[in-house]
């Protein structure tokens, strides 16, 4: 129990110790939009850098809509590449097949979060925190963006390369134009590793305990009479009259202001600390007040300028986004009100009067109709893991149980975003298998052109002529 109790805390010091299982300086998939998924601010770079993204990519396909080649055919039979660009054609796409592929498939797998990266982990949480609800606008428009930019754009912008390459008619073009590709589409993640970002990586560390932090907060039911009876087994009615019949529950900033400042329900250390700041305050002490009070810190620098002006910027900052759940005064009087099991049906005395667990737990199994909290016995591996949820995807099996589990919840207006988060995550999917099958088509026109438009008219050519066949 007391390891169940832990486990938050320990994942959070694991986090904030940078233990090896959380290397973030090591850890190449994290991308500005990672960022955003993780704070829900900061929108200004990554705004930015979508748009420079979709930019190139629009420009590229614009200015080459002129194609002599369709995807599975030349559209005019008289258009032939030169032997040059057909060659250097042939030579990109066997390095689209041998490199780019696996990679892209490495990185869609490690961005479902099905893989033991740290972006993947990151990503899981996230994905647990979009389930329930839980989370802020502004990390889920992260959360789709990191996922949608660094798979199916992409995809979707190497597909369009590959259109410029087989139509180009000129090897050096091929060659810029594929390294301009790998320069844009990897500027999210070279941002992202500058020392000017986050060099230290200590925004990324507070991010991902602030994400550990809300999946365990279960917010959603403390804003929630009903929920919370559902979830901790008391009367919603009676949590209710704890909380002033207030209808967040213990999300109340004006009570959390005073319980913050009673010092009844502070520690010795947070009461010097306290006094230590009013008479800071009373004898106007700057380099004391900024000793003992900490002040507000923001991820995004217009956050912290216009946080005057806006009133849902008005907060304690990055550190400081739960403050109105410190309702100390009514979480005394809820949290010894839950039911205690009884003890006797758990623990029974052995021969040397010890207490240890009784015999009787042993008919006590886990089951679809009475399940066990928090348990799950489907121990899968990764690789099936991301199999399965990709036939689920595709198949829209994911999408027709996040709508009916909304439905069956009344939670109606989640119904919208699920609909387009299916309809973007199918298309993500789909790309992912669809890719491999255009390169590899590409790739085996490409040699048929060679060998029907050169290679059989070169030995046509100097057939039988072995003074010619020398000379050449």
């Amino acid at each position: 129990l007391v390891e169940h109790i832990m486990t938050p805390f320990q994942l959070m010091g694991s986090i904030a110790r940078k233990d090896e299982v959380w290397n973030f300086e090591d850890e190449s998939e994290i991308s500005i939009y990672t960022y955003l998924g993780l704070f829900g601010s900061g929108y200004t770079v990554p705004v930015l850098v979508v748009f420079i993204q979709v930019s190139v990519m629009a420009i590229l396909f614009g200015t080459n809509t002129d194609f002599k080649r369709g995807i599975l055919g030349k559209e005019h039979e008289e258009q032939v590449q030169s032997f040059p660009c057909l060659s250097m054609s042939i030579v990109v796409i066997m390095l689209y097949i041998i490199k780019v592929v696996p990679d892209l498939i490495v990185r869609f797998y490690n961005s479902v979060g099905t893989a033991s990266t740290v972006h993947a982990r990151l990503n899981h949480i996230s994905e647990q925190l979009w389930l329930k609800d839980d989370d802020r606008i502004g990390q889920k428009i992260g959360l789709k963006m990191d996922t949608f930019m660094n798979t199916t754009y992409v995809t979707i912008l190497y597909i369009i390369n590959i259109y410029i390459i087989i139509n180009a008619d000129d090897p050096l073009d091929i060659i810029l134009n594929s390294l301009a590709l790998e320069f844009v589409e990897t500027l999210d993640e070279v941002i992202s590793d500058s020392a000017w970002w986050d060099g230290k990586k200590r925004w990324i560390r507070a991010g991902a305990v602030e994400i550990v932090l809300q999946n365990t907060l279960k917010a959603s039911c403390l804003k929630s009479a009903i929920k919370f009876s559902e979830e901790f087994n008391i009367p919603d009615r009676v949590v209710s009259a704890m909380c002033n019949h207030h209808p967040t529950l213990f999300c109340d900033k004006a009570v959390a202001a005073e319980d913050v400042n009673n010092p009844r329900l502070m520690s010795k250390s947070e009461i010097i600390k306290s006094r230590c700041v009013d008479i800071a305050m009373r004898t106007g002490n700057p380099k004391a007040l900024q000793e003992y009070k900490k002040s507000a810190v923001y991820f995004s620098s217009l956050e912290a300028m216009f946080r005057p002006c806006f009133p849902w910027v008005r907060n304690g900052g990055l550190f400081e986004r739960h403050f109105m759940y410190r309702t100390w005064t009514r979480w005394n009087q809820v949290l010894y009100y839950a039911p205690v099991p009884d003890l006797d049906t758990l623990f029974e005395r052995d021969e040397n009067n010890k207490y240890v667990l009784s015999w009787h737990l042993k008919n006590i199994v886990h089951s679809v109709d009475k399940p066990f909290a928090n348990f799950d016995d489907n121990e899968e591996s990764t690789t099936w893991r991301f199999v399965r949820t990709y036939f689920k995807v595709v198949l829209l099996v994911d999408f027709i149980e996040h709508v009916v589990s909304s439905w069956r919840r009344s939670r109606l207006l989640r119904i919208p975003f699920h609909i387009l988060n299916g309809l973007l995550t199918w298309i993500a999917y789909i790309v992912q298998l669809v890719f491999p099958i255009i390169a590899s088509a590409i790739f085996v026109e490409l040699l048929i052109e060679m060998r029907h438009d050169y290679i059989i008219p070169f030995y046509e050519t100097y057939e039988g002529n072995d003074s010619l066949w020398f000379t050449s």
